[in-house]
């Protein structure tokens, strides 16, 4: 029986200011205004209590880390809907959470497309996500041959209240670096967060620059930007989670179900898949043992994510290389000329504008290098066997997503 209640508020509540959060109350926010809602709606930063509880209460959305915090919200008389995947689904709340399984398969994909086959596994203890990306990485991984994995879960955050952040990141870095003395140069690294593959980028520059190009790193979150202790590193590539749309649907649940905390114990929990994997330049352009050719590739893949159309003679002068000297390489470390190689990265690029965006095929053909459209037609077909338009209408990617931005 739903409850009658003076309270006039809906409340997003974030334990602390992030991209995640950001994204969560976006999606909420934008959700409210369309319906349009009859009540307030605000936001609460901050894991006590009082800021949840200032107000009254129709109903809670949010990101809960401290424990008083959610067992206060177990007894509370307004529902809530967790959208934290750290502890898996809470009892007592409702949950609308990450499909983690689907998040490491997404990465898997993702590094098994782009040709790798050793894989550096980093993950949390205490951490639930942690334990569903990997195995369903491992899982997917597995159904590959000539694949192997290692991998490194630790309890890093429980460690963090003793130290300074310096001593604290060094302590990590020391932690991480054993992972790359049997790996091979073009290994590929899945964390389960980007806090962790900022670590292990941090490592590499650290450690290990001879891997700085040929080391592919992809993470979680897509929340790179929020780690401003890490130091600048390169462009991180992570899956983006479905948390805009974890917003969007726990608002309009909360407004379907005003005040009714009878209902939300009767919700099962909602998984969400992940949205995409953001590409940048820690995940471009493939294996590559050689770190020259690698570093060559990386600089042609975020020339021409702006727009730039690279030829061989510029790729060879921007390194001091002769065209022989470049061919050379390409061809020991890639099996492809150097000519060739850079036609079919541009090609990809038209393959992924046109599975994941909404670009004419005119747009696409200047995007990627080509004055004129027909001429992306032509060379399109001798490689995918079909014309742009044709492939656009063919191919549908729900599950499988890669969303590529030019390198800030």
């Amino acid at each position: 029986m739903k409850k009658q209640h003076e309270e006039e508020v809906f409340r997003i509540a974030l334990d602390r200011l992030s991209a995640i959060g950001a994204r969560v109350t976006e999606g909420a926010l934008l959700h409210a205004e369309a319906a349009p809602c009859r009540r307030m709606v605000e936001t609460a930063v901050g894991s006590d209590k009082a800021s949840i509880f200032s107000k009254g209460c129709l109903g809670l959305c949010g990101i809960f880390g401290r424990d008083e915090v959610l067992d206060a919200l177990r007894t509370a008389h307004f529902p809530t809907l967790n959208l934290s995947n750290n502890r898996g689904s809470v009892e007592g709340l409702g949950n609308f959470i990450s499909d983690d399984r689907e998040v490491g398969r997404m990465a898997a994909e993702h590094l098994l497309k782009r040709g790798y086959r050793f894989f550096l596994l980093v993950g949390e203890t205490k951490k639930v996500y942690s334990e569903d990306r990997i195995d369903a990485f491992r899982d997917r991984v597995a159904q590959e041959p000539g694949t192997r994995c290692a991998q490194l879960i630790h309890d890093f955050q429980s460690e963090f209240g003793s130290m300074s952040m310096p001593a604290f990141v060094l302590h990590c870095e020391e932690l991480l670096s054993p992972l790359f003395e049997d790996a091979p140069m073009d290994a590929a690294v899945f964390a389960t967060n980007d806090w962790l593959a900022g670590l292990m980028q941090r490592v590499i520059m650290a450690h290990y620059t001879e891997r700085m190009y040929t080391t592919a790193v992809l993470g979680v979150d897509d929340e790179q930007h929020t780690w401003w202790y890490l130091g600048p590193l390169a462009g991180l590539s992570s899956v983006r989670p479905a948390f805009h749309q974890m917003g969007k649907e726990a608002m309009a649940w909360l407004m379907a179900h005003e005040g009714d905390r009878e209902a939300m114990l009767e919700e099962p929990t909602r998984r969400f898949a992940p949205e995409c994997v953001i590409e940048l330049a820690s995940t471009a352009g493939g294996p590559c043992p050689d770190p020259m050719t690698a570093r060559m590739i990386r600089w042609a893949w975020q020339a021409s994510q702006s727009g730039q159309k690279v030829t061989v003679t510029e790729l060879a002068s921007q390194f001091r290389l002769s065209r022989r000297t470049l061919d050379r390489k390409f061809s020991e470390h890639l099996g492809t000329s150097a000519g060739d190689y850079l036609l079919r990265q541009r090609l990809d690029m038209a393959a992924h504008l046109l599975r994941t965006t909404d670009m004419s095929i005119a747009e696409i053909s200047f995007q990627c290098g080509y004055t004129k459209q027909d001429t992306l037609s032509t060379r399109f077909r001798a490689v995918y066997g079909m014309t742009p338009k044709a492939y656009r209408k063919e191919k549908t990617w729900k599950s499988d997503v890669f969303l590529a931005r030019p390198q800030p």
